[in-house]
């Protein structure tokens, strides 16, 4: 199934490039139905051949293709795309209209005249993207991600004047958070204290506990 479907978007864009040549031949009688044909689906098939080499490479049947197209070299081009595809249309139309003479179509004018038209549409292109898309995308990223600040809940101020937050912090370097009423037990477990001195202690440990877990 992939192969077959890699042989008919191959069938697909050969037939766009290479469909208008016999309306190009010398002797060639214009027929009403071919060229609306040819004229009004060439895009649609176009597209259609593209589409199958984007899923194939997307989901691991592009193979070389694949390959090619994920090369390093290819990432400034990609992002010259959608500014080329805005501006190729106006280097093409300019281009037929100052030409004042009848062309003569040849292997080597016709590629003079692609390489021509894709170097000037590129450098269009990097100027356009560096002028308008670029710092429009840049404040479009500010503007989503409220300028790069991620919203969170303050962190509780403790008792020396500090926000750390560690754990060790709270339970005084201890691996494992005390439970509930581990803190009492400690108090009245030491010796010479007053009852005071372990409320303090208790109320303390309460209270760190409390404010790790809210930030936590």
């Amino acid at each position: 199934m992939v192969a077959f479907c890699w042989v008919l978007s191959t069938g697909c864009c050969l037939a766009v490039i290479f469909g208008a040549f016999g309306m190009m031949q010398k002797g060639y009688v214009y027929d009403v139905v071919e060229s609306a044909l040819y004229a009004g689906l060439h895009r649609t098939v176009w597209a259609i051949g593209l589409a199958w080499v984007i899923f194939a490479c997307c989901h691991g049947h592009g193979g070389p293709v694949n390959t090619l197209l994920s090369w390093k070299a290819m990432a400034p081009l990609s992002r010259l795309t959608y500014a080329a595809y805005l501006s190729h249309f106006a280097v093409l139309t300019y281009n037929t209209g100052v030409t004042r003479t009848v062309g003569f179509l040849s292997p080597y004018y016709v590629a003079r005249d692609f390489l021509g038209n894709l170097a000037i549409t590129l450098a269009i292109s990097a100027v356009v993207s560096l002028v308008f898309e670029a710092p429009f995308m840049t404040i479009s990223k500010v503007l989503l991600k409220g300028g790069g600040k991620k919203p969170g809940v303050s962190k509780p101020q403790l008792m020396d004047g500090s926000t750390e937050t560690t754990k060790e912090h709270f339970s005084g370097n201890v691996d494992e958070e005390a439970p509930s009423g581990e803190s009492d037990i400690a108090a009245e477990s030491v010796p010479n204290l007053g009852n005071e001195q372990k409320e303090e202690i208790s109320n303390k440990h309460s209270y760190e506990n409390k404010a790790f877990d809210a930030v936590t």
